[in-house]
Protein backbone atom coordinates (compact mmCIF):
# COMPACT_ATOMS: atom_id res chain seq x y z
CA UNK A 1 0.00 0.00 0.00
CA UNK A 2 2.78 2.65 0.40
CA UNK A 3 4.12 2.18 -2.63
CA UNK A 4 2.22 5.32 -3.12
CA UNK A 5 3.93 7.79 -1.44
CA UNK A 6 6.96 7.47 -3.84
CA UNK A 7 4.77 7.44 -7.05
CA UNK A 8 5.18 10.44 -8.36
CA UNK A 9 5.56 10.55 -11.86
CA UNK A 10 7.59 11.14 -14.91
CA UNK A 11 5.75 11.70 -17.85
CA UNK A 12 5.75 11.59 -22.04
CA UNK A 13 7.19 13.14 -24.60
CA UNK A 14 5.90 14.73 -27.54
CA UNK A 15 7.19 13.92 -31.36
CA UNK A 16 9.86 16.25 -32.74
CA UNK A 17 9.86 17.26 -35.79
CA UNK A 18 13.50 17.75 -36.98
CA UNK A 19 13.92 19.79 -39.88
CA UNK A 20 15.67 18.49 -42.63
CA UNK A 21 19.05 19.43 -43.03
CA UNK A 22 19.18 21.71 -39.79
CA UNK A 23 21.92 20.86 -37.84
CA UNK A 24 23.29 23.89 -35.40
CA UNK A 25 26.82 23.69 -34.25
CA UNK A 26 28.06 25.28 -31.05
CA UNK A 27 32.06 25.05 -29.19
CA UNK A 28 32.20 25.65 -25.76
CA UNK A 29 34.97 24.85 -23.26
CA UNK A 30 34.44 21.10 -23.09
CA UNK A 31 33.33 20.70 -27.13
CA UNK A 32 32.08 21.07 -30.48
CA UNK A 33 28.38 20.13 -29.94
CA UNK A 34 26.53 19.17 -33.04
CA UNK A 35 22.79 19.90 -32.48
CA UNK A 36 19.41 20.20 -34.61
CA UNK A 37 16.68 22.79 -35.45
CA UNK A 38 13.12 21.35 -34.05
CA UNK A 39 9.84 22.95 -34.79
CA UNK A 40 7.07 22.85 -32.17
CA UNK A 41 3.30 21.80 -32.62
CA UNK A 42 2.62 25.36 -34.06
CA UNK A 43 5.50 25.51 -36.22
CA UNK A 44 8.21 27.50 -34.23
CA UNK A 45 11.37 26.58 -34.48
CA UNK A 46 14.13 26.06 -31.30
CA UNK A 47 17.17 24.39 -31.26
CA UNK A 48 18.20 21.11 -29.29
CA UNK A 49 21.43 19.66 -28.23
CA UNK A 50 20.41 16.43 -26.86
CA UNK A 51 22.49 13.84 -24.98
CA UNK A 52 25.11 15.71 -23.83
CA UNK A 53 27.58 13.96 -21.13
CA UNK A 54 28.44 15.93 -18.02
CA UNK A 55 30.03 12.87 -16.28
CA UNK A 56 32.21 9.73 -16.82
CA UNK A 57 29.68 6.58 -17.08
CA UNK A 58 29.18 5.71 -13.20
CA UNK A 59 29.93 2.16 -13.87
CA UNK A 60 31.98 -0.62 -12.56
CA UNK A 61 34.51 1.08 -9.47
CA UNK A 62 32.67 4.54 -10.06
CA UNK A 63 29.27 3.10 -8.85
CA UNK A 64 28.27 4.34 -5.17
CA UNK A 65 30.59 7.16 -5.43
CA UNK A 66 30.83 11.09 -6.28
CA UNK A 67 30.32 11.17 -9.84
CA UNK A 68 33.50 12.60 -12.22
CA UNK A 69 33.25 15.18 -14.73
CA UNK A 70 33.61 14.25 -18.27
CA UNK A 71 36.92 15.52 -19.83
CA UNK A 72 36.55 17.91 -22.86
CA UNK A 73 35.62 15.62 -25.67
CA UNK A 74 37.75 15.61 -28.66
CA UNK A 75 36.40 16.47 -32.52
CA UNK A 76 32.81 17.00 -32.62
CA UNK A 77 30.22 15.65 -30.53
CA UNK A 78 26.59 14.56 -32.57
CA UNK A 79 23.83 15.88 -29.65
CA UNK A 80 21.54 14.50 -31.77
CA UNK A 81 19.12 12.03 -29.70
CA UNK A 82 18.22 11.31 -26.31
CA UNK A 83 20.79 8.53 -24.45
CA UNK A 84 19.33 6.53 -22.10
CA UNK A 85 17.74 7.33 -19.01
CA UNK A 86 19.37 5.94 -15.80
CA UNK A 87 18.02 2.47 -13.82
CA UNK A 88 13.92 2.70 -12.99
CA UNK A 89 12.75 1.47 -9.60
CA UNK A 90 9.16 1.07 -10.71
CA UNK A 91 6.23 0.32 -7.96
CA UNK A 92 3.87 -0.26 -10.64
CA UNK A 93 4.56 -2.12 -14.28
CA UNK A 94 5.55 0.41 -16.86
CA UNK A 95 5.70 0.59 -20.14
CA UNK A 96 8.70 2.18 -20.19
CA UNK A 97 11.83 0.84 -20.35
CA UNK A 98 14.31 -0.08 -17.44
CA UNK A 99 17.29 2.14 -18.05
CA UNK A 100 20.61 1.84 -18.25
CA UNK A 101 23.83 2.74 -15.26
CA UNK A 102 25.68 4.89 -18.26
CA UNK A 103 22.58 7.69 -18.11
CA UNK A 104 24.34 10.98 -16.96
CA UNK A 105 23.61 13.21 -19.52
CA UNK A 106 21.73 16.07 -20.59
CA UNK A 107 20.12 17.99 -22.93
CA UNK A 108 19.75 22.04 -23.89
CA UNK A 109 17.35 23.51 -25.39
CA UNK A 110 17.53 27.27 -26.93
CA UNK A 111 15.44 29.91 -28.99
CA UNK A 112 17.96 30.11 -31.18
CA UNK A 113 21.84 30.60 -31.22
CA UNK A 114 23.81 33.76 -30.66
CA UNK A 115 26.80 35.30 -30.05
CA UNK A 116 27.86 35.51 -26.67
CA UNK A 117 28.62 39.33 -26.17
CA UNK A 118 27.78 41.28 -23.88
CA UNK A 119 26.31 39.65 -20.25
CA UNK A 120 22.90 41.78 -21.30
CA UNK A 121 22.35 39.83 -24.34
CA UNK A 122 22.56 36.30 -23.10
CA UNK A 123 19.65 34.59 -22.38
CA UNK A 124 18.49 33.21 -19.05
CA UNK A 125 18.55 29.77 -18.11
CA UNK A 126 15.93 27.32 -16.55
CA UNK A 127 17.97 23.80 -14.94
CA UNK A 128 14.82 21.40 -14.89
CA UNK A 129 15.15 18.09 -12.80
CA UNK A 130 12.71 15.61 -12.88
CA UNK A 131 10.28 14.03 -10.88
CA UNK A 132 9.67 10.69 -9.96
CA UNK A 133 10.45 10.11 -6.06
CA UNK A 134 14.29 10.03 -6.39
CA UNK A 135 13.31 6.65 -7.81
CA UNK A 136 12.15 6.71 -11.39
CA UNK A 137 11.81 9.74 -14.12
CA UNK A 138 13.49 11.08 -17.14
CA UNK A 139 14.31 14.47 -18.78
CA UNK A 140 13.13 13.19 -22.10
CA UNK A 141 9.53 13.81 -21.61
CA UNK A 142 9.72 17.27 -20.55
CA UNK A 143 10.23 18.45 -24.16
CA UNK A 144 10.15 22.71 -23.74
CA UNK A 145 9.79 24.08 -26.87
CA UNK A 146 6.84 26.35 -26.52
CA UNK A 147 8.47 27.40 -23.64
CA UNK A 148 11.56 28.43 -24.96
CA UNK A 149 10.31 29.97 -28.45
CA UNK A 150 7.57 31.72 -27.00
CA UNK A 151 9.37 33.36 -23.57
CA UNK A 152 13.25 33.34 -25.40
CA UNK A 153 14.97 31.72 -22.67
CA UNK A 154 16.95 28.61 -22.50
CA UNK A 155 15.65 25.19 -20.52
CA UNK A 156 18.69 22.18 -19.59
CA UNK A 157 16.82 18.89 -18.74
CA UNK A 158 19.20 15.90 -17.35
CA UNK A 159 19.23 12.69 -15.91
CA UNK A 160 20.55 12.03 -12.46
CA UNK A 161 20.95 8.73 -10.73
CA UNK A 162 17.77 7.05 -9.03
CA UNK A 163 17.18 4.62 -5.97
CA UNK A 164 19.56 2.64 -4.77
CA UNK A 165 22.76 3.67 -7.34
CA UNK A 166 21.66 6.75 -6.50
CA UNK A 167 21.31 7.02 -3.01
CA UNK A 168 22.56 4.15 -1.19
CA UNK A 169 23.78 5.00 2.13
CA UNK A 170 25.68 2.68 4.61
CA UNK A 171 26.16 5.95 7.12
CA UNK A 172 29.64 5.63 6.47
CA UNK A 173 32.35 5.86 4.03
CA UNK A 174 31.96 3.13 2.46
CA UNK A 175 29.13 4.81 0.77
CA UNK A 176 27.73 8.03 2.30
CA UNK A 177 24.81 8.47 -0.50
CA UNK A 178 23.06 11.40 -2.43
CA UNK A 179 25.16 10.13 -5.32
CA UNK A 180 21.63 11.72 -7.33
CA UNK A 181 22.59 14.95 -5.68
CA UNK A 182 26.16 15.25 -6.82
CA UNK A 183 24.99 14.11 -9.88
CA UNK A 184 22.83 17.26 -10.19
CA UNK A 185 25.40 19.58 -8.43
CA UNK A 186 27.85 18.44 -11.51
CA UNK A 187 25.10 18.79 -14.10
CA UNK A 188 25.19 22.54 -12.75
CA UNK A 189 28.69 22.81 -13.09
CA UNK A 190 28.45 22.18 -16.52
CA UNK A 191 26.08 24.36 -17.14
CA UNK A 192 27.57 27.33 -15.36
CA UNK A 193 31.21 26.49 -17.40
CA UNK A 194 29.72 25.77 -21.24
CA UNK A 195 25.99 28.00 -21.07
CA UNK A 196 27.49 31.07 -22.48
CA UNK A 197 28.57 29.02 -25.93
CA UNK A 198 24.90 28.68 -26.51
CA UNK A 199 23.85 31.65 -25.89
CA UNK A 200 23.31 31.36 -21.92
CA UNK A 201 24.01 33.66 -19.21
CA UNK A 202 25.63 31.94 -16.94
CA UNK A 203 25.07 34.06 -13.83
CA UNK A 204 21.39 33.72 -14.19
CA UNK A 205 20.13 30.23 -13.55
CA UNK A 206 17.12 28.96 -12.41
CA UNK A 207 17.55 25.65 -10.63
CA UNK A 208 14.02 23.88 -10.73
CA UNK A 209 11.90 20.66 -10.05
CA UNK A 210 8.90 18.88 -9.87
CA UNK A 211 7.64 16.79 -6.71
CA UNK A 212 11.12 15.01 -5.89
CA UNK A 213 12.87 17.58 -8.23
CA UNK A 214 11.31 19.91 -6.29
CA UNK A 215 12.88 18.77 -3.24
CA UNK A 216 15.91 17.95 -4.42
CA UNK A 217 16.02 21.63 -5.45
CA UNK A 218 15.41 22.98 -2.04
CA UNK A 219 18.10 20.67 -0.54
CA UNK A 220 20.40 22.41 -3.20
CA UNK A 221 19.88 25.54 -2.35
CA UNK A 222 21.12 24.76 1.48
CA UNK A 223 24.26 23.32 0.45
CA UNK A 224 27.34 24.78 -0.13
CA UNK A 225 28.86 23.02 -2.93
CA UNK A 226 25.85 24.32 -4.70
CA UNK A 227 26.78 28.25 -3.78
CA UNK A 228 27.24 30.24 -6.97
CA UNK A 229 26.04 27.51 -9.55
CA UNK A 230 22.39 29.37 -9.57
CA UNK A 231 20.72 32.77 -8.70
CA UNK A 232 17.30 31.50 -8.58
CA UNK A 233 15.12 28.44 -7.06
CA UNK A 234 12.12 27.22 -8.34
CA UNK A 235 9.97 24.23 -6.80
CA UNK A 236 6.64 22.81 -8.43
CA UNK A 237 4.93 20.62 -5.79
CA UNK A 238 7.62 19.51 -3.01
CA UNK A 239 10.05 21.15 -1.05
CA UNK A 240 11.96 20.29 1.97
CA UNK A 241 10.25 21.37 5.30
CA UNK A 242 11.31 22.48 8.41
CA UNK A 243 10.26 20.24 10.82
CA UNK A 244 8.68 17.92 8.46
CA UNK A 245 11.68 17.38 6.01
CA UNK A 246 9.86 14.75 4.17
CA UNK A 247 12.94 14.49 1.85
CA UNK A 248 15.20 13.00 4.17
CA UNK A 249 15.56 8.72 4.31
CA UNK A 250 15.09 8.08 7.80
CA UNK A 251 16.77 4.51 7.97
CA UNK A 252 18.51 4.13 5.17
CA UNK A 253 21.16 1.83 6.55
CA UNK A 254 18.00 -0.52 6.71
CA UNK A 255 17.74 -0.23 3.16
CA UNK A 256 21.61 -0.72 2.18
CA UNK A 257 21.66 -4.02 4.69
CA UNK A 258 18.22 -5.29 2.69
CA UNK A 259 19.77 -4.80 -0.81
CA UNK A 260 23.18 -6.47 0.71
CA UNK A 261 20.93 -9.67 1.92
CA UNK A 262 19.46 -9.73 -0.84
CA UNK A 263 22.13 -9.80 -3.20
CA UNK A 264 24.14 -11.96 -1.00
CA UNK A 265 26.79 -9.87 -0.39
CA UNK A 266 25.35 -10.23 3.21
CA UNK A 267 24.73 -13.58 4.48
CA UNK A 268 20.99 -14.17 6.05
CA UNK A 269 22.29 -14.68 9.64
CA UNK A 270 25.12 -12.01 9.14
CA UNK A 271 24.89 -9.27 11.94
CA UNK A 272 24.69 -5.64 10.23
CA UNK A 273 27.62 -3.72 9.53
CA UNK A 274 28.39 -1.30 12.37
CA UNK A 275 31.59 0.54 10.98
CA UNK A 276 33.55 1.63 7.75
CA UNK A 277 35.91 -1.04 7.02
CA UNK A 278 33.05 -3.51 7.89
CA UNK A 279 30.91 -1.72 5.06
CA UNK A 280 33.56 -1.64 2.67
CA UNK A 281 33.66 -5.16 1.36
CA UNK A 282 29.92 -5.25 1.13
CA UNK A 283 29.37 -2.09 -0.49
CA UNK A 284 32.34 -3.41 -2.65
CA UNK A 285 30.35 -6.75 -3.63
CA UNK A 286 27.37 -4.35 -4.56
CA UNK A 287 29.57 -2.77 -7.32
CA UNK A 288 30.18 -6.31 -9.17
CA UNK A 289 26.21 -6.62 -9.13
CA UNK A 290 24.66 -6.70 -12.39
CA UNK A 291 23.09 -2.98 -13.42
CA UNK A 292 19.62 -4.41 -13.98
CA UNK A 293 19.28 -5.59 -10.03
CA UNK A 294 19.02 -1.91 -9.00
CA UNK A 295 15.76 -1.87 -10.94
CA UNK A 296 13.93 -4.25 -8.52
CA UNK A 297 12.03 -4.18 -5.38
CA UNK A 298 12.39 -7.44 -4.15
CA UNK A 299 13.42 -7.84 -0.74
CA UNK A 300 13.46 -4.15 0.32
CA UNK A 301 10.05 -4.31 1.74
CA UNK A 302 6.78 -3.06 1.07
CA UNK A 303 7.34 0.76 0.28
CA UNK A 304 11.59 1.34 0.03
CA UNK A 305 12.11 4.99 1.34
CA UNK A 306 15.17 5.81 -0.49
CA UNK A 307 16.38 9.40 -1.00
CA UNK A 308 18.86 12.05 0.56
CA UNK A 309 20.41 11.47 3.84
CA UNK A 310 22.44 13.65 6.29
CA UNK A 311 25.56 12.88 5.10
CA UNK A 312 28.18 15.47 6.80
CA UNK A 313 29.31 16.55 3.46
CA UNK A 314 26.72 17.28 0.75
CA UNK A 315 23.94 18.09 3.52
CA UNK A 316 26.12 18.46 6.30
CA UNK A 317 23.08 18.57 9.06
CA UNK A 318 19.76 17.85 9.89
CA UNK A 319 17.46 20.56 8.02
CA UNK A 320 16.12 22.19 11.03
CA UNK A 321 19.49 22.62 12.57
CA UNK A 322 20.82 24.23 9.08
CA UNK A 323 17.79 26.39 8.86
CA UNK A 324 18.86 27.83 12.28
CA UNK A 325 22.11 27.98 11.90
CA UNK A 326 22.09 31.34 10.73
CA UNK A 327 25.81 31.84 10.31
CA UNK A 328 25.34 28.76 7.30
CA UNK A 329 22.78 30.32 5.76
CA UNK A 330 24.58 33.63 5.30
CA UNK A 331 28.20 32.12 4.01
CA UNK A 332 26.23 29.51 1.40
CA UNK A 333 24.45 32.71 0.43
CA UNK A 334 20.64 31.26 1.03
CA UNK A 335 18.65 34.51 1.48
CA UNK A 336 20.87 35.83 -1.30
CA UNK A 337 18.77 34.11 -4.11
CA UNK A 338 15.09 34.46 -5.29
CA UNK A 339 12.65 31.83 -4.67
CA UNK A 340 8.94 30.57 -6.33
CA UNK A 341 7.13 28.05 -4.80
CA UNK A 342 3.97 26.60 -6.16
CA UNK A 343 1.76 23.68 -5.52
CA UNK A 344 -1.69 22.63 -7.01
CA UNK A 345 -4.83 22.43 -5.55
CA UNK A 346 -5.53 18.95 -5.68
CA UNK A 347 -2.00 17.30 -4.78
CA UNK A 348 -3.34 14.25 -3.13
CA UNK A 349 -5.68 12.58 -5.26
CA UNK A 350 -2.59 10.36 -6.68
CA UNK A 351 -2.76 8.84 -3.50
CA UNK A 352 -6.73 8.45 -3.44
CA UNK A 353 -6.50 6.94 -7.17
CA UNK A 354 -3.78 4.34 -6.15
CA UNK A 355 -5.52 3.54 -3.32
CA UNK A 356 -8.82 2.94 -5.52
CA UNK A 357 -6.80 1.11 -8.17
CA UNK A 358 -5.39 -1.51 -5.01
CA UNK A 359 -8.94 -1.83 -3.73
CA UNK A 360 -10.05 -2.66 -7.63
CA UNK A 361 -7.29 -5.41 -7.71
CA UNK A 362 -8.53 -6.99 -4.35
CA UNK A 363 -11.24 -10.03 -4.63
CA UNK A 364 -14.38 -9.96 -2.72
CA UNK A 365 -13.52 -11.65 0.18
CA UNK A 366 -10.30 -9.32 0.52
CA UNK A 367 -12.06 -6.25 0.63
CA UNK A 368 -14.63 -7.90 2.90
CA UNK A 369 -11.69 -8.43 5.33
CA UNK A 370 -10.57 -5.46 5.62
CA UNK A 371 -11.73 -3.12 8.71
CA UNK A 372 -13.60 0.51 7.15
CA UNK A 373 -10.75 3.00 6.59
CA UNK A 374 -7.80 0.47 7.11
CA UNK A 375 -6.17 1.86 4.07
CA UNK A 376 -6.49 5.18 5.18
CA UNK A 377 -5.18 4.48 8.92
CA UNK A 378 -2.23 2.86 7.15
CA UNK A 379 -1.35 5.57 4.80
CA UNK A 380 -1.54 8.17 8.11
CA UNK A 381 0.64 5.81 10.04
CA UNK A 382 3.18 5.47 7.32
CA UNK A 383 3.39 9.33 6.67
CA UNK A 384 3.27 10.25 10.06
CA UNK A 385 6.00 7.96 10.40
CA UNK A 386 8.50 9.90 7.91
CA UNK A 387 7.71 13.78 10.00
CA UNK A 388 7.06 12.27 13.73
CA UNK A 389 8.61 8.79 14.02
CA UNK A 390 6.24 5.86 14.68
CA UNK A 391 3.15 7.22 16.65
CA UNK A 392 0.40 5.18 18.72
CA UNK A 393 -2.96 3.94 16.80
CA UNK A 394 -4.92 6.83 19.25
CA UNK A 395 -2.68 9.53 17.32
CA UNK A 396 -3.86 7.87 14.11
CA UNK A 397 -7.57 7.96 14.51
CA UNK A 398 -7.05 11.33 16.27
CA UNK A 399 -5.48 12.53 12.42
CA UNK A 400 -8.14 10.40 11.17
CA UNK A 401 -11.05 11.65 12.73
CA UNK A 402 -9.73 15.15 12.14
CA UNK A 403 -9.89 14.92 8.58
CA UNK A 404 -13.17 13.43 7.62
CA UNK A 405 -14.48 16.36 9.85
CA UNK A 406 -12.50 18.71 7.65
CA UNK A 407 -11.40 17.95 3.82
CA UNK A 408 -11.42 20.28 0.86
CA UNK A 409 -11.22 17.01 -1.64
CA UNK A 410 -11.54 14.24 0.49
CA UNK A 411 -9.88 12.74 3.70
CA UNK A 412 -7.15 10.73 1.81
CA UNK A 413 -6.45 13.54 -0.54
CA UNK A 414 -6.28 16.46 1.78
CA UNK A 415 -4.24 14.63 4.64
CA UNK A 416 -1.70 13.16 1.73
CA UNK A 417 -1.39 16.32 0.17
CA UNK A 418 -0.66 18.11 3.80
CA UNK A 419 1.44 15.52 4.63
CA UNK A 420 3.59 15.12 1.62
CA UNK A 421 3.65 18.38 -0.33
CA UNK A 422 1.88 21.52 1.27
CA UNK A 423 3.16 21.62 4.97
CA UNK A 424 6.97 20.87 4.09
CA UNK A 425 6.25 23.50 1.35
CA UNK A 426 5.01 26.64 3.57
CA UNK A 427 7.95 25.53 6.21
CA UNK A 428 10.58 25.85 3.45
CA UNK A 429 8.97 29.10 1.79
CA UNK A 430 8.58 30.33 5.36
CA UNK A 431 12.15 29.90 5.83
CA UNK A 432 13.16 30.66 2.97
CA UNK A 433 11.56 34.42 2.77
CA UNK A 434 13.18 35.95 5.83
CA UNK A 435 11.39 39.12 7.37
CA UNK A 436 9.04 41.18 5.36
CA UNK A 437 11.01 43.57 4.17
CA UNK A 438 13.73 41.22 2.77
CA UNK A 439 11.84 38.70 1.03
CA UNK A 440 12.95 37.20 -2.09
CA UNK A 441 10.28 34.09 -2.09
CA UNK A 442 6.88 34.00 -4.07
CA UNK A 443 4.21 31.21 -3.57
CA UNK A 444 1.65 30.15 -6.10
CA UNK A 445 -1.29 27.46 -5.88
CA UNK A 446 -2.54 26.50 -8.96
CA UNK A 447 -6.19 26.23 -9.03
CA UNK A 448 -7.17 25.57 -12.27
CA UNK A 449 -10.54 23.37 -12.83
CA UNK A 450 -9.99 21.48 -16.12
CA UNK A 451 -12.30 20.00 -17.92
CA UNK A 452 -10.23 17.14 -19.20
CA UNK A 453 -10.74 16.13 -15.65
CA UNK A 454 -13.79 14.34 -16.26
CA UNK A 455 -14.40 12.72 -13.04
CA UNK A 456 -13.75 12.73 -9.09
CA UNK A 457 -10.17 13.53 -9.22
CA UNK A 458 -11.14 17.59 -10.52
CA UNK A 459 -9.03 20.44 -10.10
CA UNK A 460 -5.14 20.83 -10.39
CA UNK A 461 -4.06 17.14 -9.14
CA UNK A 462 -0.33 16.54 -8.61
CA UNK A 463 1.88 16.47 -11.66
CA UNK A 464 -0.95 18.40 -14.01
CA UNK A 465 0.55 21.37 -14.01
CA UNK A 466 3.51 19.95 -16.00
CA UNK A 467 1.12 20.17 -18.89
CA UNK A 468 1.01 24.04 -18.79
CA UNK A 469 4.92 24.32 -18.79
CA UNK A 470 6.33 21.64 -21.08
CA UNK A 471 5.13 20.16 -24.24
CA UNK A 472 3.64 17.06 -22.94
CA UNK A 473 0.71 14.70 -24.39
CA UNK A 474 -1.74 14.08 -21.67
CA UNK A 475 -3.41 10.37 -22.79
CA UNK A 476 0.53 9.69 -21.43
CA UNK A 477 -0.34 10.06 -18.10
CA UNK A 478 -2.37 7.02 -17.97
CA UNK A 479 0.97 4.77 -18.27
CA UNK A 480 1.18 5.81 -14.45
CA UNK A 481 -2.26 6.93 -12.63
CA UNK A 482 -5.38 7.01 -14.29
CA UNK A 483 -6.83 10.42 -13.98
CA UNK A 484 -9.64 9.66 -16.15
CA UNK A 485 -8.42 11.96 -18.39
CA UNK A 486 -10.19 12.93 -21.51
CA UNK A 487 -7.41 14.48 -23.64
CA UNK A 488 -10.17 15.89 -26.20
CA UNK A 489 -11.36 18.28 -23.90
CA UNK A 490 -8.30 20.37 -23.80
CA UNK A 491 -9.67 23.82 -24.81
CA UNK A 492 -8.52 26.95 -26.08
CA UNK A 493 -8.85 28.26 -22.45
CA UNK A 494 -6.13 25.44 -21.32
CA UNK A 495 -3.76 26.43 -24.31
CA UNK A 496 -4.10 30.12 -22.85
CA UNK A 497 -3.60 28.80 -19.67
CA UNK A 498 -0.78 27.35 -20.27
CA UNK A 499 0.78 30.16 -22.27
CA UNK A 500 0.04 32.48 -19.56
CA UNK A 501 1.61 30.41 -16.82
CA UNK A 502 4.71 30.53 -19.24
CA UNK A 503 5.37 33.82 -19.06
CA UNK A 504 4.73 33.82 -15.07
CA UNK A 505 7.11 31.31 -14.81
CA UNK A 506 9.88 33.13 -17.55
CA UNK A 507 9.57 36.00 -15.80
CA UNK A 508 10.60 34.64 -12.76
CA UNK A 509 13.57 32.89 -14.45
CA UNK A 510 14.36 36.48 -16.53
CA UNK A 511 14.27 38.63 -13.09
CA UNK A 512 13.66 36.76 -9.92
CA UNK A 513 10.35 38.26 -9.91
CA UNK A 514 7.40 36.37 -11.25
CA UNK A 515 4.69 38.40 -12.73
CA UNK A 516 1.24 38.05 -13.63
CA UNK A 517 0.97 38.37 -17.18
CA UNK A 518 -1.96 40.89 -18.61
CA UNK A 519 -5.00 40.00 -19.71
CA UNK A 520 -5.97 40.18 -23.43
CA UNK A 521 -8.39 42.16 -22.65
CA UNK A 522 -6.07 44.89 -20.89
CA UNK A 523 -7.79 44.61 -17.53
CA UNK A 524 -4.38 44.73 -14.88
CA UNK A 525 -3.81 41.56 -13.27
CA UNK A 526 -3.55 41.82 -9.32
CA UNK A 527 -0.26 42.84 -7.84
CA UNK A 528 2.02 40.04 -6.77
CA UNK A 529 3.80 40.88 -3.72
CA UNK A 530 6.89 39.15 -1.92
CA UNK A 531 5.76 36.34 0.62
CA UNK A 532 5.44 37.57 4.29
CA UNK A 533 4.80 34.75 6.73
CA UNK A 534 2.62 37.23 8.82
CA UNK A 535 0.21 37.78 6.21
CA UNK A 536 0.56 34.93 3.86
CA UNK A 537 0.15 36.37 0.42
CA UNK A 538 0.06 33.93 -2.08
CA UNK A 539 -0.89 33.95 -6.12
CA UNK A 540 -4.58 31.82 -6.85
CA UNK A 541 -3.17 31.13 -10.11
CA UNK A 542 -5.85 30.66 -12.73
CA UNK A 543 -7.62 31.83 -15.98
CA UNK A 544 -8.37 34.68 -13.45
CA UNK A 545 -5.77 34.89 -11.10
CA UNK A 546 -6.38 36.30 -7.75
CA UNK A 547 -4.35 36.71 -4.64
CA UNK A 548 -4.96 34.93 -1.14
CA UNK A 549 -3.77 35.11 2.05
CA UNK A 550 -2.85 31.99 4.72
CA UNK A 551 -2.69 28.98 2.63
CA UNK A 552 -4.06 26.29 4.77
CA UNK A 553 -2.51 27.81 8.00
CA UNK A 554 -5.51 25.42 10.30
CA UNK A 555 -3.47 22.47 8.43
CA UNK A 556 0.06 24.00 9.25
CA UNK A 557 -1.22 24.54 13.39
CA UNK A 558 -2.42 20.75 13.03
CA UNK A 559 0.95 19.44 11.93
CA UNK A 560 3.02 21.91 14.64
CA UNK A 561 1.16 21.91 17.34
CA UNK A 562 -1.70 19.68 17.26
CA UNK A 563 -0.40 16.70 16.41
CA UNK A 564 2.62 17.43 18.31
CA UNK A 565 0.20 17.68 21.05
CA UNK A 566 -1.28 14.27 20.60
CA UNK A 567 1.86 12.33 20.41
CA UNK A 568 2.67 13.64 24.01
CA UNK A 569 -0.81 12.87 25.10
CA UNK A 570 -0.96 9.53 23.34
CA UNK A 571 2.60 8.15 23.88
CA UNK A 572 3.61 4.70 21.83
CA UNK A 573 3.48 2.07 24.15
CA UNK A 574 5.85 -0.68 23.80
CA UNK A 575 4.98 -4.37 22.42
CA UNK A 576 3.55 -6.77 25.28
CA UNK A 577 5.24 -9.91 25.38
CA UNK A 578 2.16 -11.46 23.76
CA UNK A 579 2.73 -9.51 20.84
CA UNK A 580 6.63 -10.09 21.01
Amino acid sequence: MLRLVALTLCLCHVTLTVQAISLVRVTSPTSSYVGQAVTTEDGRSFHAFRGVPYAEPPVGDLRFRKPVAKPPLDGEYQALGFKPYCIQMNYMPSSFGAGQEDCLYLNVFTPGLRSSGQSSELLKVLFFIHGGGNLNGFADFYMPGSLVTHNDVIVVTINYRLGLLGFLSTNSSASLGNYGLWDQVLALKWVKNNIRAFGGDPEAITVSGESAGAIDTSVLTLCSQARGLFARAFSMSGATGVDHPMVLAREPVTMAELAARREQCLGETDPVPETDEQWAPVVECLRKVPEDRFGSMAGLGEMPLIGPVVDGDLVPNDIKNLFSDQAYLERIGFHDKQYLVSVVHNEGSIFETMLDDMRSSMTEEQLASIPPDALFYGLISELLKSGYGQVSPEVVAKVAEYYQENFEVSPVADFSADSFFIIPSLEYINAASGSANQSKAWLLRFVNFAEFMTEKNKGMCHVMDLFYLFDIDINEIKKWVDFKIDSSKWSQEDTDLKAKYGQLVSSFVKTGKPEVPKEASGKEPPTWPPYDPVKGQYLAFSSAPSLAQHLKADRLRLFQQQIPEWIQEFPLQPPSKEEL
